[in-house]
């Protein structure tokens, strides 16, 4: 007998992003959780510009899994201009998933993936997710942002 799939339950997740927001100092936090999962900040450096970041996770179409959509991390130079050449390097979102051969989800419906889209179906898998970007990025001289 096969039961039907659960939907996942989105407040693990809002209640780990918030966690992390307050941990890591992030300012100007947005987290957004109808259709898709985002969430949307700032992390303040001392002596170099502010880093943005962005990221979207969509729903699966039966609601079973996350899909990245969006990772978007960037410079926030317009803030202060005396700071145009920044002390520390970013690993940019894109460079991050072509690191581990994943693309990000297009299209609404991705009732199916591949292995090429990067799937989280627990609070813990963002978690493992975002733990993943801080090593490849100190792997790769740049600064980590969500789990240090």
């Amino acid at each position: 007998m096969s039961f039907p799939p659960h939907p996942l339950e989105i407040k693990p997740f809002v209640k780990y992003l918030n966690c992390l927001a307050i941990k890591q100092g992030f300012e100007d936090l947005q987290i957004f959780d109808s259709y898709i999962l985002g969430i949307k900040g700032k992390k303040i450096f001392l002596d170099n510009p502010n880093v943005l970041f962005h990221l979207v996770l969509w729903f699966s179409e039966d609601k079973t899994f996350l899909a990245v959509h969006n990772l978007t991390i960037t410079f926030d130079i317009g803030s202060d201009k005396s700071l145009t050449e920044p002390n520390i390097k970013i690993l940019h979102g894109l460079d991050f998933l072509e690191h581990y051969a994943k693309k990000v989800a297009t299209g609404k419906d991705i009732s199916t993936t591949g292995s090429s889209v990067w799937v989280i179906q627990s609070a813990h898998e963002l978690e493992l997710f975002l733990e993943a970007y801080d090593n490849l990025a100190e792997l790769a001289g740049c600064i980590p942002i969500f789990t240090r």
